[in-house]
């Protein structure tokens, strides 16, 4: 990982001579959006997880799955404006969207748009358009809490952006705290192949969300009061939500599995799923798909705020502790399909002991799968078909999760040493 932002920094420097000498030269061939933008984004997600920052990616149900465009070009970009998002942001999120802006069926042509939003301290709207001119080299002393120079980057990427036939406009205000940044990056691209999910495989399919209320508000606080907002008030919104204003991993998936015509329902505990999952087995719906936010769950003491001297909060429930919690997962996964949801171990507040014993749970359960946050959409369409995979296609699913957990180890130890 590493190397790879290396490698990219030093496209920086050896494209900033070419562009000078007008001989920069694009490559256009075969790009595979989803696997290109998401292992451009796992080049950062590491340094994000550090700073507790929550990294969400979300793709438009209408963007293609392969395009004719300059792979590398196009990750240099995401980099250079994702890399500045997380120098830059101490607190809150990072968000990035891919979506279709426009398309011309005659022609195949569709424009795309890379959308990044970030909750660091923002600039000045006066120095807007001389951070992304072509021969900028802004230093953003005093408008940052961390100084550095940018210009050089985003340069670059303003010419490279220009040279696809393409935009990159910004927002941003320093005024008001948390506001951050916004980047689009709108670029022409010729399809090659549409979206490839078959969604004759999830016709009908169900699936129930289980997680703490105070984690679903997160991204309509300021529509709704947590009081009033219900579970199938919470749904109803996310028909018309705006992915730009994504916030957290699980209002992201919940968009996504929206966008995929799921039929949702949420519950804030194991039993009530559990509860639920019968009801559905009862009716001869078929057995649903239940995603538990574990974090949520075992974080539930502290979100509540307060408790009495035998832990029982506000509403009169009683915190469940990761045992117990446990204890549950394995009696719902003896009911149906059980997907656990954890935060990276870097991000999440479950002790390393807590973290392994949910992890060998799922390990030693067939019936149990495991996706860690920031989630990935292949990720999430493959536990969701996982009944309908051959065995091969389970097979390389947990070896692709597991490397990717080996390397978030080796990054682990890389940013603390």
């Amino acid at each position: 990982t590493s190397s790879k932002f290396l490698l990219l920094s030093l496209h920086n420097i050896v494209d900033y001579t070419t562009m000078q000498d007008n001989d920069l030269v694009l490559d256009a061939g075969e790009m595979f959006l989803e696997d290109d933008v998401l292992l451009t984004v796992n080049i950062l997600t590491a340094a994000a997880i550090k700073k507790k920052l929550d990294v969400t990616v979300y793709f438009d149900p209408d963007v293609p799955a392969v395009v004719s465009a300059d792979t590398d070009r196009i990750k240099q970009i995401l980099v250079n404006v994702l890399s500045n998002s997380v120098k830059y942001t101490q607190v809150g999120y990072i968000t990035i969207v891919l979506s279709v802006l426009e398309s011309d069926p005659v022609s195949d042509k569709v424009k795309l748009e890379f959308f990044v939003r970030d909750t660091g301290p923002g600039m000045p709207s006066h120095q807007m358009k001389q951070l992304f001119s072509e021969d900028s080299s802004l230093t953003r002393e005093g408008l940052r809490s961390v100084s550095g120079r940018l210009g050089v980057g985003l340069s670059i990427t303003t010419h490279l952006v220009n040279q696809m036939g393409g935009t990159i406009t910004c927002r941003s205000n320093s005024e008001h705290s948390g506001h951050g940044t916004c980047v689009s990056i709108v670029i022409p691209v010729q399809v090659i192949e549409p979206s490839h999910y078959d969604m004759s495989l999830i016709r009908d399919k169900k699936a129930i969300i289980v997680m703490r209320h105070p984690n679903i508000t997160s991204n309509l606080q300021d529509s709704l009061s947590k009081n009033k907002l219900t579970t199938q008030r919470y749904l109803e919104l996310l028909q018309t939500f705006n992915p730009r204003s994504l916030r957290d991993n699980v209002t992201t998936m919940l968009l996504t599995l929206k966008a995929w015509k799921v039929d949702l329902e949420l519950t804030p505990s194991l039993e009530e799923a559990q509860v639920l999952a019968a009801c559905k087995h009862t009716q001869n719906e078929g057995p649903p798909t239940v995603f538990v936010d574990f974090q949520s769950l075992a974080d539930a003491k502290t979100e509540a705020g307060s408790c009495n001297a035998n832990g029982v909060d506000k509403s009169g429930e009683t915190f469940a502790e990761v045992g117990r919690l446990c204890e549950l997962l394995a009696e719902l996964a003896s009911q149906t399909r059980v997907v656990v949801l954890l935060d990276h171990p870097l991000a999440g507040s479950l002790s390393d002991i807590d973290y392994a014993a949910v992890k060998q749970l799922v390990k030693d359960n067939p019936d149990m799968q495991l996706l860690s946050k920031p989630f990935r959409r292949p990720d999430l369409w493959n536990a969701l078909v996982a009944e309908e995979l051959p065995n091969s296609q389970k097979d390389s699913c947990t070896s692709a999760m597991e490397e990717e957990e080996e390397n978030g180890r080796v990054e682990r130890f890389q940013l603390e040493t």
